[in-house]
């Protein structure tokens, strides 16, 4: 005979396990909509930390996002972004790492991971970044500043000075990227004007460059006589070998009327009985353009003419000496007008106080040491 009470049973035992999985599914609900009201929560607190200037708060709110949705490329772009700005530049490069590593197309994390490595001192992986930056804005004017920076701490000046000439242009107000251009040109005239004196000291393009130095120093008996060395002594004169030597004209102001007439006179001479070059080669084309561009007044074309000669020539004596009369004629000039008439420019830091900037009034003044990395002076007090 069958006991009635295991009738009832039966239903009973079976009916945990479809409460068990209602219990599941309703738990996994509650679980999925307590985690996204706390992250939008999160996200509000940190926009709100962050457009008040609280860093701290808004990195520890994403620092939370983070960790409720690993998986949002953007999250990560944004601590990234908020550590980047108080300086954590190890920690911003890991967080923008994570966002690339979850969406490598993202613009702000290639350009910050490269501004992160070079504060890390790491310029050939911060090139990496910034050029990839690069290729996804190219006239983003923090870009090219950035691979300025970068080409000046690989030593490649070249690069430096066109990053930083987009920069300006891209952004003609910029500072940083007209003192980035001056002092980039400053090297290159440094570094082209040593090769072509280490190579060929006595072409007629080392003799020219000569002669303009003898003319902004006043010595324009000198200066004279060595164009006429110049323009006298070339293997082929043509109009472009003495473009070399007018140079002067069309980039220093300060000389007198009757220095011009002679100087002109004596280029007029040598192009009337200069012979036709009969040469045939590749990089005269190259040549006249350097020339053409300087003579239309575009002497910042005309450099990046004589780069691209450089790079595939660097000991071309001709490209050389485009490279020093452009840079010293377009980048040196133009980015000192953009300064305040106010403002007092060095070439670099004071590095002894005996080369440090005195402000004061008298009772309270201090030694400024002017480092553009970090601000560094000396206080003194009279009481």
């Amino acid at each position: 005979m069958q006991n009635p009470t295991q009738g009832t049973r039966r239903p009973l035992r079976r009916a945990p396990l479809p409460l068990t999985a209602c219990l599941c599914i309703l738990l996994a609900h509650t679980t999925a909509r307590g985690q996204a009201i706390p992250l939008d929560t999160l996200l509000e607190h940190a926009r709100a930390a962050q457009s008040a200037g609280r860093y701290t708060e808004a990195a520890d709110a994403y620092i939370q996002a983070v960790a409720i949705d690993p998986h949002t490329p953007e999250l990560w772009a944004n601590l990234g972004l908020i550590q980047h700005l108080t300086g954590q530049y190890l920690e911003s490069a890991n967080s923008f790492t994570h966002a690339l590593d979850l969406k490598p197309a993202l613009f702000m994390p290639q350009l910050f991971l490269g501004l992160d490595q070079l504060e890390l001192n790491k310029p050939e992986a911060a090139r990496l970044h910034l050029e990839r930056a690069h290729a996804l804005r190219p006239d983003d004017p923090k870009v090219a500043l950035g691979l300025g920076r970068v080409y000046t701490a690989l030593h490649r000046p070249h690069a430096a000075a066109t990053a930083y000439a987009t920069a300006a242009k891209n952004d003609p107000t910029n500072q940083s990227a007209w003192y980035g251009l001056g002092l980039a040109s400053i090297t290159l005239i440094e570094q082209d004007g040593g090769t072509l004196a280490t190579y060929a000291p006595d072409s007629v393009w080392a003799r020219a460059l000569y002669a303009d130095d003898l003319l902004q120093q006043g010595r324009t008996t000198e200066a004279l006589d060595t164009y006429r060395k110049v323009v006298g002594t070339a293997e082929r004169k043509t109009l472009l070998q003495t473009l070399k030597a007018t140079s002067a004209i069309g980039a220093i102001k300060s000389i007198s009327p009757e220095t011009q007439r002679s100087l002109l006179t004596i280029l007029e001479t040598a192009a009337e009985t200069a012979p036709t070059c009969t040469q045939s080669c590749a990089h005269i084309a190259a040549h006249q353009q350097m020339a053409s561009l300087y003579w239309q007044n575009q002497p910042g074309a005309s450099a990046d003419a004589a780069l691209q000669r450089i790079q595939v020539a660097p000991t071309d004596n001709e490209a050389l000496f485009w490279s020093v009369k452009a840079n010293c004629r377009s980048r040196i000039r133009k980015f000192a007008p953009r300064m305040s008439p106010l403002t007092l420019w060095f070439l670099s830091p004071g590095t002894l106080l005996t080369s440090s900037l005195a402000i004061g009034n008298g009772r309270l003044d201090a030694m400024l040491f002017g480092a553009p990395e970090h601000n560094q002076f000396l206080a003194v007090e009279h009481t």
